[in-house]
């Protein structure tokens, strides 16, 4: 059974100094977030997420001072553009009618002999373009590379979890007292070999067998064994279990012996006739 000490020891949060629940969700979410609160969302991952859109936005200025372009980026149309993507497409669609009002305007004085410049021109253009698909190709790689983070916290937050939480289920594992410490290490080997621990949406743990097949209660309908009943099931399978004091057995009675030498008296009962 789990008590408030346990929770306490394992958070850190005193209950003794809390008077209401909502003081207790306070003092949990200033230093833990739930695995399923893990979202786009969620105040820790939007901070995140902020630093590095607000880093890709600046670089796309950049970009965009560096091509020489007139754009307000305070203007409506500029910030109508929510998503990087869309606001690189942005910068990258006005260099574009920049470079083709150019060409364009040059391409009609060809005949004045300055069909050198349009050709340097267009050279500068393919490149910057070029450039430019680097630059994008550099953006969605900082993308694939934040979301495999995002993945890589994910995962690691639920890898503590249940590592604490299968060292609090084998803590209570009630093991004979003669089971020294390498039979109990190799029985949890061989536990573990044979079944997986996991969280469900609500964090509840559960477990599998290796073929990911959740294993029916032979006690409750419709439900499905805990981890501790499985642990339970399999130390009494391995005749590691204590079932009473004695574990499992009863203890035999002294006998009395005669000792050499030694003359052990004896009563006997004799019937009186009625």
């Amino acid at each position: 059974m789990i008590e408030l000490k346990d929770i306490s020891e394992y958070t850190g949060i005193k209950f003794e100094d809390l008077k209401t629940v909502d003081e207790f969700k306070a003092a949990f979410d200033k230093d833990f977030i739930k695995q399923s609160a893990i979202t786009e969302e969620s105040e820790p991952v939007k901070k995140i997420l902020g630093k590095v859109f607000g880093t890709l936005e600046n670089d796309i200025k950049k970009v965009a001072k560096g091509f020489e372009l007139d754009i307000d980026f305070e203007s409506d149309d500029f910030k109508a553009n929510k998503k990087v993507n869309d606001k690189f497409k942005f910068v990258l669609g006005k260099y574009d009618e920049k470079n083709k009002a150019t060409i364009a305007d040059l391409t009609a004085k060809a005949g004045l002999g300055n069909d050198d410049k349009v050709r340097e021109l267009q050279t500068k253009w393919e490149k910057a373009t070029q450039k430019a698909k680097e630059t994008e190709t550099l953006l969605n790689s900082t993308k694939t590379e934040f979301e495999q983070y995002k993945t890589n916290t994910v995962n690691e937050i639920k890898t503590k979890t249940l590592s604490s939480i299968k060292k609090e289920i084998y803590a209570k594992a009630k093991f004979l007292p003669d089971a020294n410490e390498f039979t109990k290490k190799g029985f949890l080997t061989s536990f573990e070999e044979k079944y997986n621990f996991d969280l469900d949406e609500n964090e509840n743990p559960f477990i599998t067998t290796k073929k990911g097949e959740k294993i029916i209660s032979s006690k409750v309908a419709g439900a499905f064994k805990t981890p501790a009943e499985v642990l339970e099931e399999e130390l009494i399978s391995a005749k590691l279990y204590v079932l009473n004091p004695a574990g499992g057995q009863k203890k035999p009675e002294p006998q009395k012996q005669e000792q050499p030498g030694q003359v052990i008296k004896r009563t006997r009962t004799v019937a009186t006739p009625l």
